[in-house]
């Protein structure tokens, strides 16, 4: 046997590993999206009631909505809300400023079992008088487990988007994951 012989059986004994991986990955995200697919649907219908509040009802939350990527099976989740902030010095003048607030929340299924990326983002638009002050944004990349997930963290989700949870506990909260080596179950 000669060397080209060698590198050929090991290019074809490469083939067929990554052929196996890809089939393993592909089941891995099908069986994710499986079980993400019920919380999408209960957390969509909890935004519906949500918003079939009056504003009284749901304060401060201004605006609720989620979007579907089909093609990257990603799911973006956004609310946003006036708040008002005391400012720096509000001891001397007692000023207060008008903030509008937005928060976004992206889950995204991969090919890893039982784990599902999420981006959560935060960004603060401070107003005095009508005229901007400063802006403000927060980004956190983080893994979730997918069996993790439960009617508390749809509660959850839904009372950060609202504003009803601030940032800290929602974080607190979450059901991170460890990924595997090799996305295998």
């Amino acid at each position: 046997m000669s060397w080209i012989d060698d590198a050929e059986k090991r290019r074809i004994e490469n083939d067929k590993t990554k052929e196996q991986d890809n089939k393993v990955h592909l089941l891995n995200q099908e069986e994710n999206y499986k079980h993400f697919y019920h919380f999408t649907e209960e957390l969509n219908s909890l935004l519906l009631r949500v918003n079939e509040l009056t504003y009284e009802e749901r304060k401060p939350s201004l605006e609720l909505g989620f979007t579907e990527i089909e093609g990257n099976k990603c799911y973006e989740y956004y609310g946003s809300a006036y708040i008002y902030k005391k400012g720096l010095f509000v001891f001397f003048s007692g000023s207060r400023y008008k903030t509008l607030c937005w928060r976004r929340i992206n889950f995204k299924i991969t090919d890893e079992y039982n784990i599902l990326k999420i981006h959560i983002n935060e960004a603060f638009t401070e107003k005095d008088m009508g005229v901007l002050i400063s802006t403000d944004q927060t980004k956190d990349k983080y893994k979730l487990r997918i069996d993790g997930i439960d009617e508390k963290l749809l509660q959850l989700i839904i009372d950060w988007l609202t504003f009803k949870c601030n940032n800290h506990d929602f974080k607190k909260a979450l059901p991170f994951a460890h990924s595997t080596k090799n996305g295998s179950r």
